[in-house]
């Protein structure tokens, strides 16, 4: 993706818009513990998506770990 092009990388500017909601712009990054970021990702990944037929990514995830694990 070119710089300064966010129309190039739709599913980043998604997951980039949804962590906003929880952290605004003005955020120090460095200050958050990690703690709080664990629970953020978590709170991302337990959202269901419609392109996951409305799952979870940490569903999704879990089934494709036990379907790679039986082979």
């Amino acid at each position: 993706c070119d710089p300064h092009k966010p129309w190039q990388k739709g599913g980043i500017e998604n997951a980039i818009g949804r962590m906003r909601r929880q952290l605004p712009s003005t955020t120090d990054l460095q200050a958050i513990p990690p703690s709080e970021i664990d629970r953020i990702m978590d709170q991302y990944n337990d959202c269901p998506r419609k392109i996951l037929g409305y799952s979870t990514p940490a569903e999704v995830f879990k089934d494709f770990l036990t379907v790679a694990l039986q082979t």
